[in-house]
């Protein structure tokens, strides 16, 4: 980023500014079936927690 500010002959930072090793290298695409809703994580971290505690949480006494 120093390097890039450094070159920078304009406003914004752009593919000349970056080394060749970054400015090459081409962005992965996201596909959208990776990208879940926050509502979706939140429930798959809660339900995780909730199985977790229960693996670890010790049972009743059977009388």
């Amino acid at each position: 980023m120093e390097r890039a500010v450094v070159l920078l002959t304009g406003e914004y930072i752009s593919e000349r500014e970056l080394p060749l090793a970054i400015a090459s290298t081409p962005i992965p695409l996201v596909q959208s079936q990776d990208i879940q809703p926050l509502v979706e994580v939140e429930k798959e971290v809660i339900l995780a927690a909730l199985e977790k505690r229960a693996a670890t949480k010790p049972k009743p006494p059977v009388s």
